[in-house]
Parts: structure tokens; C-alpha cells; sequence
């Protein structure tokens, strides 16, 4: 689903002008269409499009490093809790009906491809010595795989594992082999290297128990 976000649409809505087409398909673009709307917010005085999803990942990131806190894990439930509160997503998943789940899990998935991606594209993020040093590409994938265990995946087991975390959790799992084919089992192994029973929830999550 990594294709350009308007062109992404414009196919979606060529099913839905197409007549011919049947009308599961038709109805499939348009609940896909909902859930676009849902994610890409127009930016003012711009053409350009910011992915929320992407956001919601970054957010949750930063957010995890503070979560230990009382205070930082309240914040961290509001904040994603207000996200999934949205109108306009909300709306999308009760129109999807049954097949919510599915269509909630591909913007997730889709989107926490791109935050991998943009982990060992960022100069920030991939380097360090305020980006005079370039990390190795196996230093990336480490601290990619460190950030995620901790500050994602164990943020979202650690504070109650709401109705969405399930499906952000396989998100995230699903996608690291694809960004970091070289090294597809370091989030396997900072997982494993977590405390016991939150490794274990998280690989019954991701059906590796």
C-alpha cells in the first residue's frame, strides 16, 4: 500500500466510477477511501499531505521514553486514545463494519513500514554526535529494534493493552523483516530480553508462542 497517498486515492476512486466493476469492489474503495480521509490531513498553505499514522507511531516513540512515570503514562493513553477517538476514524471504522480490523490493520501496517524506513533514512535518527557520525547500517537496525521493543511495543503491553494495541503490535512485527532484511531477528531478539511476562504477551500477540 506504499504507493503515492494521492494516487493511491485517485485508483481507489476509478474503481468507484467504474460501473462494471461489482459492487463489493466498489464498496471495498470506498471503505479504503474512509480510511484515507481518515489518515492523511491536508497541510495549510501546502499540496502536501501529513500521514497521521506515521505521526501516531513517532509520537508513541517519543512518549515511551517517559512512560515509566505515572504522569508519562497517562500521557501516553490520552494521546492514542484521542487519536483512535477521532471523528472522521471513527466514523470509518463503524462504516467498515466487519471488515474494520482488516482495514485498520493495513494503515497500520503500511504506516509503521514507513516509520521503519524513515528510522534508517532520517540523518537524525541514524546517526549521532549531532549528525556528524554516520551509524552502521546494523548500529540503525539496533536502535531501531531497541526503540521499538521499549518504547512501542512494550508502551503498549504496559499500559492495559487497549482494543488497538493488539493490531499495532502485529503491525510493527510484521513489518521489520521487510525494512531490515539483514537483520530481521534483532526485534525477536530485544523482546526476548525483556521481562518475561511482557515477552511472553508480546509473542502471543504476534503468534510466535
Amino acid at each position: 500500500m506504499s504507493d503515492d497517498p494521492q494516487s493511491r486515492f485517485q485508483k481507489d476512486q476509478l474503481l468507484i466510477d467504474d460501473l462494471s466493476q461489482d459492487e463489493s469492489v466498489r464498496q471495498s474503495a470506498r471503505l479504503r477511501q474512509a480510511f484515507w480521509q481518515a489518515r492523511f490531513k491536508k497541510v495549510k498553505h501546502s499540496d502536501s499531505l501529513a500521514d497521521s499514522f506515521v505521526g501516531l507511531w513517532a509520537n508513541l516513540s517519543i512518549l515511551g521514553n517517559g512512560s515509566q512515570t505515572v504522569f508519562g503514562k497517562k500521557q501516553t493513553v490520552r494521546d492514542i486514545e484521542k487519536f483512535f477517538k477521532q471523528p472522521q476514524l471513527q466514523e470509518a471504522i463503524q462504516s467498515a463494519g466487519d471488515d474494520a480490523k482488516e482495514l485498520l490493520l493495513a494503515e497500520l501496517s503500511d504506516s509503521a513500514e514507513i516509520y521503519l524506513q524513515t528510522c534508517c533514512s532520517d540523518s537524525h535518527y541514524s546517526s549521532m554526535l549531532f549528525g556528524f557520525v554516520k551509524l552502521k547500517d546494523k548500529d540503525i537496525a539496533g536502535k531501531a529494534a531497541r526503540d521499538v521493543a521499549y518504547n512501542i511495543i512494550g508502551v503498549l503491553i504496559n499500559i492495559g493493552r487497549p482494543a488497538w494495541s493488539d493490531q499495532m503490535i502485529q503491525a510493527m512485527w510484521q513489518k521489520w523483516p521487510g525494512v531490515f532484511p539483514k537483520y530481521p531477528d534483532l526485534l525477536a531478539d530485544q523482546i526476548s530480553g525483556m521481562d518475561p511476562e511482557i515477552s511472553r504477551q508480546i509473542l502471543m500477540i504476534v503468534g510466535q508462542s
